[in-house]
């Protein structure tokens, strides 16, 4: 590195909702000119790594220059049981970072959160049955203005920027524009490809599972096409139960869950004040 500032900590956060497009949007920004990112997208240090210490998330952005716009995407910083200390950490650490949260149709959300557990082995009850329990936030990850709310009664109004996940991926690019504006970055085309897309993905054996818990997962890309072909079976399951038990995302919600939700997302709606986001 050059010997030109470099930077102390994030520009911006996106801190999620988690199955909203946090991954798209992080390498899409990453592609932008004007950008040079965290190396480590997902480094939750507010959430599960503030005994790290302020210097190890710093020491993350120490290699980036000054007049780069930085940043990074934990969707852990909005989990329900996290946010309000969450925002007071990040608040009182970096009181000017942007933020920014996305979301989508609250149901599509925990539907496709339901799928990505499943894939990854952490799951394995159906929809509905899961629903109900008190051990997975599913439902109440999609309370989207309890999630943020934290974060909207410490930053200045201006500051926060709410988004729609299916305005980013639409085919008219003026959502992704206004992100651009508000982290004050030149227009640029956005990029086409959506990250981390499940349906339709085999499944996690355990095996699987534990490699990724190590964040190894990369480490496969380093083997040759033909090896990781002949292996795969050992690590994915594309078995009937598997796609059976993924599938029961498409059960009814329960409709006092599905009530609970709505009334949240409306408070979040009357603070953005600008009418329903989605139909009922």
């Amino acid at each position: 590195m050059s010997g030109r500032p470099a930077k102390t900590g994030p520009d911006f956060v996106i801190i999620g909702a988690m199955k909203s497009g946090t991954t798209s949007l992080f390498r899409w920004l990453k592609a932008h000119s004007e950008c040079d990112l965290c190396p480590i997208k997902e480094t939750h240090f507010f959430s599960r790594n503030w005994d790290r210490g302020l210097s190890w998330y710093e020491g993350l952005f120490c290699e980036i220059e000054a007049d780069k716009v930085t940043g990074e995407a934990s969707p852990s910083y909005t989990h329900p049981d996290n946010s309000e200390l969450v925002a007071e950490r990040l608040y009182s650490t970096f009181p000017n970072t942007r933020i920014l949260y996305v979301i989508r149709n609250p149901i599509d959300r925990m539907r496709s959160e339901f799928r990505h557990e499943v894939q990854r082995n952490r799951e394995n009850r159906d929809f509905d049955v899961a629903l109900l329990s008190e051990d997975r936030p599913y439902w109440r990850r999609s309370m989207y203005w309890s999630c943020v709310n934290p974060f909207v009664s410490r930053f200045d109004r201006q500051n926060v920027k709410v988004i729609k996940f299916e305005d980013l991926v639409s085919e008219e690019d003026g959502a992704w524009q206004e992100v651009l504006e508000f982290l004050g970055l030149g227009r640029e085309r956005r990029p086409e490809t959506i990250i981390n897309k499940t349906t339709g993905k085999a499944g996690f054996r355990p095996l699987t599972r534990v490699f990724y818990s190590k964040g190894l997962g990369r480490l496969a890309d380093m083997v040759p096409s033909g090896i990781r072909k002949s292996l795969r079976p050992l690590f994915f399951t594309q078995s009937d139960s598997y796609f059976q038990l993924a599938n029961t995302c498409r059960r009814q919600v329960p409709d006092h869950i599905e009530a609970k939700v709505w009334e949240d997302v409306g408070e979040l709606e009357q603070w953005l004040d600008r009418g329903q986001l989605w139909q009922r």
